[in-house]
């Protein structure tokens, strides 16, 4: 395994007892929304910290960007790290949330980590490389009908356009999953488990990120440069066919 690798998936099974303690009690019940809010902000901090550290001592020549439209202005290797995707779910004692990190360099993904806290699962891709969970080879599915398809839809919550998109889909009778964490979405299609995800909103980096997982599992995907707000990625069978849909 790549050496950036295995320190990001060390320093994000470090913080998952944090995550976990909280999970039979819903931090959403426990708070009031100014509480809440406070609560979330000192855990991402917490979060962030862990990681820009473990970053800083073992590379301390590598950037570390907040907004991705910064990637594109360093050489060398540079960090987009989001250590709670699902940040809802983990609000609501729901089990769909993750790390999320893209390691870059002279601004291309070349690596991809998604870490599921409570399953203790490590996803990683790296680029023309392969993907893995736990070791073990990604590939995608092999289904090839849409009405046998299980899609996931995911959207940010003031998309313009999304139902311009979503009056598009229910003529096709497609078999839809909404679960709150496009991560995970797109880990469950390179895993095979879903056939496709479908992501509308304006800031794609975190699924271009996770979409790494899919190439290098056998999959397709879109440019997220090119499609400001709608990300797709599948199995070929089923991404060609949404393409033409979407």
């Amino acid at each position: 395994m790549e050496g950036l690798v295995r320190i990001v998936l060390r320093t994000a099974r470090q913080q998952s007892p944090l995550l976990i303690q909280a999970h039979d009690r819903p931090p959403i019940s426990r708070f009031s929304p100014q509480g809440l809010r406070e609560y979330t902000h000192q855990l991402r901090t917490r979060l962030t910290s862990a990681f820009h550290e473990a970053v800083k001592t073992h590379f301390p020549e590598h950037k570390i960007v907040d907004e991705p439209n910064e990637l594109s202005n360093h050489s060398g290797y540079c960090w987009f790290i989001e250590p709670i995707c699902g940040q809802e779910n983990f609000l609501r004692s729901l089990p769909d949330y993750c790390a999320v990190i893209g390691i870059f360099q002279d601004g291309v993904l070349q690596h991809a980590v998604v870490f599921h806290y409570l399953e203790d699962m490590e996803f990683h891709a790296t680029t023309n490389e392969g993907a893995l969970v736990n070791q073990g080879r990604l590939r995608v599915s092999n289904t090839s009908s849409l009405n046998r398809a299980v899609v996931a839809l995911g959207h940010q919550d003031v998309v313009p356009s999304f139902v311009k998109y979503q009056d598009k889909l229910p003529s096709h009778d497609l078999n839809l999953r909404c679960s709150g964490c496009v991560a995970l979405d797109l880990a469950r299609v390179a895993q095979g488990k879903l056939d496709a995800c479908i992501y509308l909103g304006v800031n794609q980096i975190l699924p271009l990120i996770a979409s790494l997982l899919v190439t290098e599992a056998g999959g397709l995907t879109n440019s997220a440069a090119q499609h400001e707000e709608l990300s797709l990625a599948g199995n070929p069978p089923i991404y060609t066919a949404l393409e033409s849909i979407l």
